[in-house]
């Protein structure tokens, strides 16, 4: 028996991704026929990546396939599929990179209003709220070669052993004018291990006119899994959005892109505002239901990543990193 590629082979995709298409190979007798009930097995050659599958049986057509998912690091992949009992095989190629356009969920037509490589924690428009953070070591610009997008700096957020529940390590944030729709993107890691929270660990804000209320991205759940969820506390709209399109799982010690939209409401009443957001390329959640401010819009993109609410305080030294940060409006 032979085996060949169909297709799925030379394929790119964000680091830690799964391949767009499923990698396929035909198995054929020895008279060039489709070999039914043939078992491949498939094993990854190199990349750190997973195959769905161990083996699989061709069917009717004689074929057979399994979805990879790309190691974390950036680089080549290669995964085999081999004929069981034999040594006949083939190898695909797949590639982990980041994908043209780093931000490939940004609206159309927004205007950039800050691109920061988190080579200082104060400029291009970024303010530290709290001085003292910069002078207890709380936040700082650290080196990171793992970096994915702009290494090897990296804003680093502290929470030494005894850091009480319901405060932030710092508070990093960037004011602009009012816009009525903004995009951010960004990588960001948490610490492995890392101490979770009942009430979850914030991430980012996106603020409104003053007093007219906030919404937050935070890592969500008391050990794995832990999920995104966007929290609004508007004056019309205080709720948890939880993931609707798909869950996937954060991974502690791993450099994820998160990307965070949002679109006024319509009008203070219309209750047809928009908020979106996605982990690693993959939609996590989309409501179009939102009731934002009745206001100009928001004024303030921030990272005060607060850890939980009520609680216990820090027994083990966490940390939270930034690698670069991508904000859009209009």
């Amino acid at each position: 028996m032979d085996i060949a590629i169909v297709s799925g082979d030379a394929q790119t995709a964000a680091p830690g991704q799964t391949v767009p298409q499923p990698l396929v190979v035909a198995v054929t007798d020895a008279q060039g026929m489709a070999a039914v009930g043939a078992q491949v097995s498939w094993g990854v050659i190199s990349g750190g990546g997973t195959s769905s599958a161990q083996t699989t049986t061709t069917d009717a057509m004689g074929r057979a396939q399994t979805t990879y998912t790309l190691g974390f690091s950036l680089g080549s992949n290669r995964i085999a599929a081999r004929l069981v009992g034999t040594s006949t095989r083939v190898t695909f190629a797949a590639t982990a990179s980041l994908l043209s356009g780093g931000w490939p969920n940004e609206p159309v037509g927004l205007t950039v209003l800050t691109d920061w490589a988190e080579d200082a924690v104060v400029g291009g428009g970024w303010r530290n709220a709290y001085p003292v953070s910069l002078a207890k070591g709380y936040v700082s610009i650290v080196r990171d070669g793992t970096a994915r997008w702009s290494p090897p700096n990296v804003l680093q957020f502290f929470y030494p052993i005894g850091f009480p529940t319901g405060v932030a390590p710092a508070t990093v944030y960037y004011d602009m004018a009012a816009t009525k729709e903004l995009y951010a993107g960004f990588w960001w890691k948490a610490s492995n291990p890392w101490q979770d929270n009942a009430a979850g660990n914030k991430i980012a804000f996106m603020f409104a006119q003053s007093g007219d209320g906030q919404m937050f991205i935070m890592m969500n759940g008391v050990g794995a899994p832990r999920h995104l969820v966007v929290t609004t506390e508007f004056p019309g709209d205080n709720r948890n959005l939880w993931p609707n399109v798909s869950n996937p799982d954060v991974t502690l010690g791993v450099w994820h892109r998160i990307e965070w939209s949002a679109k006024y409401s319509t009008t203070g009443s219309s209750r047809d505002g928009i908020v979106q957001w996605w982990l690693d390329g993959v939609r996590v959640g989309s409501y179009t239901d939102v009731q934002l401010p009745g206001d100009a819009g928001f004024l303030d993109f921030q990272f005060s990543p607060t850890f939980g609410g009520t609680g216990p305080v820090k027994t083990e030294n966490d940390y939270y990193w930034v690698d670069h940060v991508h904000v859009s409006g209009r």
